[in-house]
């Protein structure tokens, strides 16, 4: 999801790039639940990338 969001956000379709960053934070919330040390890091660089791109 990573490679989408910058992009969609520099075509001017923030609100597309605003949803996939909700979507990967969702996601890593999902998987660091079951493996922390191994998704814990993912979910921080989702957050700070959903904080960048506020809708």
């Amino acid at each position: 999801m990573f490679p989408a969001i910058p992009y969609l956000r520099q075509s001017g379709r923030q609100d597309q790039a605003l949803t996939r960053a909700r979507e990967a934070v969702d996601i890593f919330t999902a998987l660091n639940a079951a493996d922390p040390a191994a998704y814990g890091p993912k979910l921080g660089g989702g957050e700070e990338t959903r904080r960048r791109y506020p809708g």
